[in-house]
């Protein structure tokens, strides 16, 4: 037998592995040796083929358990030693990852930013490590770039996950970044954080890209499921002088409080001082200890509206004891507008969001206007003449920490 692959079959039973050995039987693969216990919980096959496994569409998973990798560079790419893509490092038809690149290889196939590809040792990260060789790659082996864990941590899983499930990776990593330094960097909903993007923390570029990606993720398919966040964290705080400030750092990012993000347009023509889109919601439950809100009367969340002032769109704050602005949108038009309302974990403080421009963060007040007990009210606000509200999308997210 000239054996040209290597491959291991793993799985929790024997049932289970009887199972993935009939399957892999199919595609060609002979057993190698005998199955080992490795754990008492875990059984392992190693395979051989002579030739090329004859892999069908029935490989393709029906859905996904997402698994998200973060952090610095031990999370990612970042492994010196030869890849062997033809062995240990070989792809598997049910782990996938979310693109980032415009190929799924250097040279090879074409992507587009969040599309499902294969994974291999080299993930999509912020960070592009494709291009970095080993001095004895041989490129038309596909031994490019440096290697990663992203694929071996999947594998390790697939025993324990249904068969027609896979695992969808979600590359989000960053070496080198920090969350006492580095450069910010950018966030583009199109394209992700910038590679420059080297700082995490609340709202920052890396944190905005794991979020928007994990969210597409979800949204390839409703039977999609995320499975976990796999971080690892690096030395960069540990070299900055501020470097005792990474655990609450780390902890807010966490346990960030929340995200209001509405898509909106008005219609009619332009009035000086009419009003638009309302969101108001309060609650009649005690402020929780340690956050300190000003004001009497109940808590209120939002109580938020839009006004034309100047032939300009403001987002306002209404207030019983007189409106404030917030910020604008820009000239008044019948566009689409993005407001994003991000509130703080454990204080009052929010800050807004429009078109993507973040403005001063403010403080939510106690006040006595009577929209929006417990529950999340779209309004016009007044019984007088207002402009037409479309709305495309509203979306509400709450982050809680375990109790």
């Amino acid at each position: 037998m000239s054996i040209k692959h290597y491959d291991v079959v793993r799985a929790a039973s024997p049932s289970d592995l009887a199972e993935k050995l009939t399957h892999k039987l199919k595609e060609g693969w002979q057993p190698y040796g005998g199955p080992v216990a490795i754990t008492p919980y875990t059984l392992m096959q190693a395979v051989a083929i002579e030739g090329e496994p004859q892999v069908g569409p029935s490989s393709e998973p029906d859905w996904y358990y997402v698994i998200v990798l973060a952090g610095q560079s031990n999370a990612m790419a970042y492994g010196e030693g030869l890849p062997l893509p033809d062995s240990y490092d070989a792809p598997d038809p049910r782990i996938k990852q979310l693109a980032r690149r415009s190929t799924v290889t250097p040279g090879g196939a074409a992507c587009r930013y969040n599309d499902i590809i294969p994974a291999d040792h080299c993930l999509h990260d912020v960070q592009d490590m494709s291009t970095l060789n080993h001095p004895r790659a041989d490129l038309s082996k596909g031994q490019y770039g440096c290697v990663g864990q992203g694929l071996h941590i999947a594998k390790k899983l697939l025993p324990y996950i249904p068969n027609n499930a896979g695992i969808l990776l979600v590359p989000c990593c960053r070496g080198g970044s920090a969350f006492t330094q580095g450069a910010e960097g950018t966030f583009s909903e199109s394209t992700g954080a910038s590679q420059d993007s080297a700082r995490w923390g609340v709202g920052k570029p890396l944190y905005q890209d794991l979020i928007s990606r994990t969210k597409a993720a979800l949204q390839k398919n409703p039977k999609n499921v995320l499975l976990a966040v796999c971080w690892m964290q690096g030395e960069f705080d540990m070299s900055a002088a501020t470097h005792a400030q990474q655990p609450a750092l780390f902890t807010a990012m966490l346990t960030q409080g929340g995200r209001l993000t509405c898509k909106f347009r008005l219609s009619g023509a332009l009035t000086n001082n009419q009003f638009g889109l309302g969101i108001y919601l309060y609650t009649d439950a005690p402020v929780p200890d340690g956050v300190a809100m000003t004001g009497t009367g109940n808590p209120f969340l939002m109580s938020y509206f839009t006004q034309t002032t100047d032939g300009r769109v403001n987002l306002m704050h209404h207030r019983k004891a007189g409106n404030t602005k917030l910020g604008e949108f820009g000239d008044y038009g019948n566009d689409w507008q993005t407001l994003e309302l991000v509130f703080t974990a454990g204080s009052a403080t929010v800050t807004p969001k429009l078109n993507g421009v973040a403005g001063p963060a403010f403080q939510v007040i106690k006040d006595s206007l009577t929209l929006g007990l417990n529950a999340l009210t779209l309004t016009d606000v007044t019984k007088n003449a207002a402009y037409g509200v479309e709305i495309e999308s509203l979306m509400l997210e709450i982050n809680a920490p375990a109790a």
